[in-house]
């Protein structure tokens, strides 16, 4: 939604999540152009894969995990983000 800056004035001057809604503007025109920009760049995906259970490549070696494995040393994961690998439903 649209609001003009002026409308946005608040005493304390914090942002609040009621803010977040708001695209602000000054003066008689609008322009569209950062929120098409927003929007184009919140719908690329995440990562490009050639599909769902895509291997990816070697980090290391850039082979295509894919059609082959690689004889590179896999490093160790850092051992305090393995909560984040429980929490996505696979161990580290």
């Amino acid at each position: 939604m649209l609001a003009p800056r002026a409308a946005a004035d608040d005493d304390d001057g914090r942002l609040r999540t009621e803010d977040l809604e708001f695209s602000l503007y000054d003066g008689d025109q609008i322009d569209l152009a950062p929120l098409v920009a927003e929007q184009l760049i919140l719908a690329l995906p995440s990562r490009a894969l050639c599909r769902e259970d895509c291997r990816g490549l070697c980090p290391s070696c850039g082979t295509n995990l894919n059609l082959h494995q690689c004889d590179c040393e896999q490093q160790a994961r850092d051992p305090r983000l393995a909560g984040f690998a429980c929490a996505q439903g696979r161990a580290l």
